[in-house]
């Protein structure tokens, strides 16, 4: 691990003399490059090339969809260091070292100039991970890999923008992932692994037979560790009780409440089982509901002035939606939400599920009548105050049903 961080520590120096520097907006990731002439002619399918002006959002995005699942780690508090390295293939692993000093610890990431989209986002999360789990710790923890590729494929099934920003231009990108599809899908066909196979062996080779039912096992472990009561607080204390214990297992216990790992494999085998069988219209509680609910109704969406532009990253309420001057893309986005919520209305508690339908009707409605033929003006109906007073009344029961489901929010957390 030392060796490591050595050879990664002289790769910044040897380019510090006569590399550019890029800082992300937050200055917790700089990245250190030399400029090269040309793009790449060729990128294969899932790879990228690695600019630094994007790899900088890159990382923020990373940080901003890790931070959502685990608030604790939002306050981030030592740079990372990441190299660029021009002469590197997609075959070259990302490095990633830390060393500890006296009151602080340093980081490092080697990163290859062309590199699959999904290694570049997993290396991302690893070193967020390990800088949150370090801090205050005198040795350096040493994370599962259940764990990184856990994260990773949560957050692939919940983020709706892509993560990685490449330089391929789009004015508006939006969209959301289908939540637990995959992974149940995947458990229900293959003989999922037992909490051991899962958690002490490596990860499988790409491509592999076993490789899918192992990252669905990890995504379902990581989901539901964060769905129980406190479970995101119970995770990141989990993190930080990595380097204060002997092994990852009795870090686990504490963390979650476990006497003995046999409980730990109990609770698993009912985890699987409750997962791949159970009626998913009663999969999630009013809590969850609430969460997921609240999340589909912001648009997530791009904006981008020109081809090689930093994207601008915005999230928009049903009102901002609903006010865009521009129609088409108005309607690509409303629709996007409306299937959404068709999705998951099956999966919501009862009560947040008959609110969700609520919005999806008001939704559609909006649609049906915005796009309907005017009828011919008068003195006093033009089409343009006809347009407007659709807009005010979708307005208005937007507003209302936003009332009503604040009510239920506080409702839900009083009820803690």
């Amino acid at each position: 691990m030392f060796a490591r961080f050595l050879i990664l520590v002289t790769l910044c120096a040897a380019l510090a003399a006569r590399a550019d520097t890029v800082i992300s907006q937050s200055q917790q990731f700089v990245v250190h490059y030399t400029p090269v002439a040309t793009p790449l002619r060729s990128i294969p399918q899932g790879a990228v090339e690695v600019v630094p002006q994007f790899l900088v959002v890159t990382a923020e995005r990373v940080k901003g969809a890790v931070v959502s699942e685990l608030p604790a780690l939002g306050d981030g508090r030592r740079q990372i260091h990441i190299v660029v390295q021009n002469s590197a293939g997609r075959e070259t692993p990302i490095a990633i070292g830390s060393a500890g000093f006296a009151d602080t610890w340093r980081y490092e990431m080697a990163v290859p100039r062309l590199v699959d989209e999904s290694h570049l986002v997993k290396g991302f999360i690893d070193v967020l991970l390990l800088e949150y789990a370090n801090r205050g710790a005198q040795r350096s923890a040493e994370l599962p890999s259940w764990l990184t590729e856990g994260i990773t494929e949560q957050l692939l099934h919940s983020i709706g923008p892509k993560l990685v920003v490449t330089r391929k231009a789009s004015a508006w990108e939006a969209s959301t992932s289908d939540i637990n599809r995959w992974t149940r899908e995947t458990l229900r066909t293959n003989i999922p692994p037992t909490f051991q196979e899962l958690t002490m062996s490596a990860r499988p080779p790409e491509g592999s037979e076993v490789e899918g039912a192992y990252l669905a096992g990890a995504h379902l472990l990581v989901h539901t560790l964060l769905e129980m009561p406190n479970g995101r607080q119970r995770f990141a204390n989990f993190l930080q009780m990595l380097p204060r214990t002997w092994n990852w297992q009795t870090a686990f216990m504490q963390a979650f409440g476990f006497p003995r790992m046999l409980d730990v494999e109990k609770w698993w085998s009912l985890t699987v089982i409750e997962f791949t069988t159970r009626d998913q219209r009663q999969a999630w509680t009013a809590d969850a509901s609430l969460r997921k609910l609240d999340e589909l109704l912001k648009a997530r969406v791009e904006i981008r002035g020109a081809t090689n532009e930093l994207p601008e990253l915005r999230f928009l309420d049903l009102p901002s939606v609903i006010k865009e001057s521009d129609s088409a893309l108005q309607k690509e986005e409303l629709q996007e939400i409306i299937t959404q919520l068709n999705y998951t209305v099956p999966h919501m508690a009862p009560a947040v599920a008959a609110q969700a339908l609520a919005y999806k009707q008001t939704l559609e409605g909006y649609l049906l009548k915005r796009d309907a033929r005017a009828v011919s003006p008068s003195l006093r109906s033009t089409p343009e105050a006809q347009r407007q007073a659709i807009v005010d009344e979708v307005l208005r029961r937007i507003a209302a049903l936003d009332l009503q489901r604040r009510a239920m929010m506080e409702k839900s957390v009083t009820a803690r």
